[in-house]
This record gives C-alpha cells, sequence and structure tokens, in this order.
C-alpha cells in the first residue's frame, strides 16, 4: 500500500510540474502575443514541454547492440531528429 501511495505522489508531482511549466509558458505567450487566449497558451506549452521531455528521453536511450558487434563494447545512441 506504502509503494502505490509512493507511486501516485510521485506522478501527482510530475503533472504538478508539467502543467506548472506549460501555464508559465502559456502565460510568457499570452503576454508577448495577446490574441492568444491564455488557455490556449497553457495548452501549447504544456504539448511543447512534454514533447521535448519526450524527444528527450528517446535521445537517451542506448540503440541494441547486433550480434556480430558485441566484442567491440561500444553503445551506440540513437540519433533522432525532429524536422519542422
Amino acid at each position: 500500500m506504502k509503494t502505490l501511495l509512493l507511486l501516485l505522489a510521485i506522478l501527482i508531482v510530475c503533472i504538478l510540474v508539467l502543467v506548472g511549466i506549460g501555464a508559465s509558458i502559456g502565460l510568457l505567450l499570452h503576454s508577448l502575443l495577446p490574441a492568444i487566449d491564455l488557455g490556449m497558451g497553457v495548452l501549447i506549452g504544456v504539448i511543447a514541454f512534454a514533447f521535448q521531455m519526450v524527444i528527450r528521453l528517446m535521445m537517451s536511450i542506448p540503440a541494441e547492440v547486433e550480434d556480430g558487434d558485441e566484442s567491440a563494447g561500444e553503445v551506440r545512441t540513437r540519433a533522432t531528429s525532429c524536422i519542422w
């Protein structure tokens, strides 16, 4: 039971950090461009921050080593690029 409560607490903290950073980005976006509503700015900020974190996590995962290359001992990382 304590483990479940700990996991829920960590999840709630992560969600609050995500929404807090998204809200600050949205407030900044709303102050720079008043035509963008505050709610839409927060939504843009949350989506942009979450997308950035997912891309960073994907880039930090090491690539799988093929069977023939195990003796080299090198760990290659996957290069992920996003073209806008």
